[in-house]
């Protein structure tokens, strides 16, 4: 125990010193390092900083968040609270994408937050996926929920917010919701086992895969990526789902077999840059010194089905 915290530390500390090194060639042209949605939106609500990114942190005490800190990450000193209008403060945010935070209520459902003009998206609800079942009590209320393939497990801590603050690893959406049109939202749950996708004009999730009962792997990462979304796994696997309807969902393997470096690597993402490629970023223990961490970056053939250095 006390080695694997060593080395996660370790690879905090290395991958630390690279957001620093990216930051500081940021510094001339910082706005490379926001997403084109961040930007649209935090220009069109007047903030003269969009081309800047920004942190949102906030208090966990509670286990609610009333307000919220922004930071700009090239002046890390000031920070300005962001509080959530009355009625809205029951949330916990668990991530975020196309401008979008992404956030838990009081009933372990997600919702979308639009951080400059509060809007709020609600996702459909937790007992949609298909791991997921709703307890009521003698009156029809949802008191909690049974989760796992056949309902049988019951979250440590009764309530229906328990499961929600664990239960969801990733939320990933295919556009910006407030252009318009129809949009997928990808999730990826329980234990990073699970991926399930909700189209808009639908209204429901539905189950796109699972990690095979038994497996050590599990979803690492998920981005929408030119057109589809992409998903890997710890060991490796890469995989790409077009989830645009009517149709039923297709799956196409890029990386079957994964990478002969699973048994060393601790964390893999995926990051569709601006200039059209698909990376893999991972962090590796090194084989002739255990406890020092190295992180790679590599480019994704998709035609090819490989990874380039």
């Amino acid at each position: 125990m006390a080695a694997e915290l060593a080395v996660a530390v370790l690879a905090g500390v290395r991958i630390a010193k690279t957001l620093r090194w990216i930051m500081s060639h940021l510094s001339r042209q910082p706005e490379l390092a926001v997403c084109t949605s961040w930007r649209s939106v935090a220009a069109a609500a007047g903030d003269p900083r969009a081309r800047i990114p920004w942190l949102v942190s906030w208090e966990p005490t509670t286990g609610y968040c009333g307000s919220s800190e922004f930071r700009n990450l090239l002046h890390t000193h000031k920070t300005y609270e962001v509080s959530l209008p009355e009625g809205r403060r029951h949330l916990d945010w668990c991530g975020s994408s196309r401008g979008w935070l992404v956030a838990l209520n009081e009933f372990s459902n997600l919702v979308l937050y639009h951080p400059f003009t509060f809007d709020i998206i609600p996702l459909p609800p937790i007992t949609d996926l298909e791991c997921v079942k709703a307890v009521h009590d003698s009156d029809g209320n949802i008191v909690g929920y049974r989760y796992g393939k056949d309902h049988e497990h019951e979250p440590t801590q009764p309530g229906v917010h328990s499961l929600g603050t664990w239960f969801y690893q990733k939320v990933v959406l295919s556009c910006d919701p407030s252009q318009g049109g129809d949009y997928v939202a990808v999730t990826i749950h329980y234990d990073a086992n699970w991926m399930s996708f909700a189209r808009s004009r639908e209204g429901c999730w539905r189950l796109a895969a699972t990690i095979a009962d038994g497996s050590d792997d599990r979803y690492a990462d998920c981005v929408y990526h030119d057109g589809r979304f992409y998903t890997m796994t710890l060991r490796g696997v890469l995989e790409a789902w077009d989830l645009r309807g009517p149709q039923e969902p297709s799956k196409e393997v890029i990386i079957a077999d994964g990478d002969k470096r699973c048994s060393r690597v601790l964390t893999r993402f995926l990051v569709s840059a601006p200039f059209g490629s698909l990376l893999q970023i991972r962090t590796l223990r090194c084989s002739r010194r255990p406890r020092k961490v190295k992180v790679e970056v590599l480019e994704v053939d998709v035609k090819e089905r490989k990874l380039v250095s």
